[in-house]
């Protein structure tokens, strides 16, 4: 899986039509043709690993804590 920014699917839609306006047939289209012409400008997408998950349920655990702690306070 390769992600693609919104904003680079705007500034090349003008490349594939005149109009600029948006069809999930069209977008499909410039998509798969944007990959096949600038593929290896674009990195695939990394699995997260297992400490990464782990930092994120802490992090969340810690925002729900202090969230919880100004409520109190307030």
């Amino acid at each position: 899986m390769i992600p693609i920014h919104p904003n680079v699917v705007k500034a090349c839609r003008p490349r594939y039509r005149a109009a600029g306006g948006k069809s999930d047939p069209g977008d499909a289209f410039m998509l798969a043709d944007i990959l096949r012409t600038d593929g290896h400008r674009f990195r695939p997408l990394a699995p997260v690993s297992d400490d990464i998950r782990a930092l994120r349920a802490l992090v969340r655990g810690r925002d729900d804590l202090v969230a919880q702690r100004v409520a109190l306070a307030n």
